[in-house]
């Protein structure tokens, strides 16, 4: 109970930084973009856009209570019976339900945006019509093309090393028990266990190497994505637009490192048959502490682009399926900087955005799907 406990916890965490998260998205949004439809800053004194910015605010905060309420509710029912079906719905549901049911009200909320742009703001479209003049900065590309390859040669080690220590246990197969631990305490002590198989086996080592895979790809397409340029003062807005990709690189580099090291100890314990608690709590708080740099530069490369920023074809509204989605045929990039928020969604109109997510996909049921047979 102790352990399930230490789980609610992190948990409960988890959904207070989702909803802080959620609460502010608008404010981590480009410049430009007013809940997913470009409306530039300067035309939004309108009441109706204010009111729509305060109902999905109100929204949002009475989403957050309930879910924790449900979390706590759904502990304290998990507390007085040993159903293990509770268990999963007080891990898994009230952070479901946060993340669907917000991006309902995110919906409802770009809609009624969309709608009075279209009803009332006309002249929005022709000042965004005049303004479609790309801007390319030959030398800047030149340097955000090397920064790349360094980094797409040191973000294959930890897959490298990932791949060796695989290896490695897979030729130790006969050391391993017959009943091979998937679970541990706090204290690093195997606490559950299944039966030793080939298949079992497989998808035990399998899961790291892929998770790593599709890490890499993440991490480098997003480096990769387009970065809008300023037509004023651009020499010294393309030197800090390399800088700030620069330290998010690095932060990257430190997380995937970081979850190799995580990922390849608990592979490492099928051998060793206990899991380095120490390693394993040290890795997840650098984990935990890389993704706040990632999250500020993001946020940097984003919002340092203000209204003299050229136009890049991810700024049409007919690109953007929900606000959210991007699809366009005629794009190359197969991730753009999402219009809600921070960080990088998949172009759909492109052939690698979409592989990209059906490996996502596949990958997310052949998961459930072991977990429910040997979990």
């Amino acid at each position: 109970m102790t352990n399930f406990l230490l789980v609610i916890i992190i948990l409960l965490f988890s959904m207070i930084i989702m909803s802080v998260s959620f609460y502010y998205m608008q404010n981590f949004s480009n410049k430009n973009i007013f809940y997913g439809v470009n409306i530039p800053k300067k035309y939004r004194d309108y009441d109706e856009l204010k009111k729509s910015d305060k109902y999905y605010k109100k929204s949002i905060l009475l989403l957050s209570f309930t879910s924790l309420f449900l979390q706590i509710a759904f502990y304290i029912a998990a507390s007085y019976c040993e159903n293990k079906y509770i268990y999963i719905l007080s891990f898994y549901f009230p952070i479901l339900f946060l993340s669907i049911a917000s991006f309902i009200v995110y919906f409802k909320t770009y809609k009624a945006v969309l709608s009075f742009k279209k009803e009332f703001l006309s002249t929005i479209d022709k000042e965004l019509d005049s303004k479609k003049v790309q801007i390319f900065d030959i030398n800047f590309l030149k340097e955000k093309e090397k920064l790349i390859k360094k980094y797409r040669i040191l973000c294959i080690i930890p897959i490298l090393i990932t791949f060796l220590i695989t290896l490695y246990i897979i030729l130790n197969y006969n050391k391993i028990p017959n009943m091979m631990p998937v679970h541990y305490n706090y204290l690093g002590v195997a606490d559950k266990f299944i039966e030793k198989n080939v298949s079992s086996f497989l998808f035990q080592l399998s899961y790291p190497l892929i998770m790593m895979i599709i890490l890499y790809f993440s991490i480098i397409s997003s480096l990769k994505s387009r970065i809008k340029m300023n037509d004023k003062n651009s020499e010294n807005f393309s030197i800090s637009k390399l800088k700030y990709l620069e330290y998010l690189a690095f932060s990257s580099f430190i997380m995937l490192v970081s979850m190799s090291i995580l990922l390849n100890s608990i592979s490492l314990a099928l051998l060793f048959k206990s899991l380095n608690i120490v390693i394993n709590i040290t890795t997840t708080v650098l984990m935990l502490f890389s993704i706040i740099p990632i999250i500020y530069f993001s946020i940097k490369i984003k919002n340092d682009s203000s209204s003299d920023s050229s136009y890049s074809v991810e700024d049409d509204d007919e690109h953007w399926i929900l606000g959210s989605i991007y699809y366009n045929k005629n794009d190359p990039s197969a991730f753009t900087s999402k219009r809600f928020g921070i960080g990088w969604t998949v172009n759909l109109g492109n052939i690698k955005g979409k592989s990209f997510c059906i490996l996502i996909l596949l990958f997310v049921f052949w998961v459930v799907f072991f977990s429910i047979k040997y979990l």
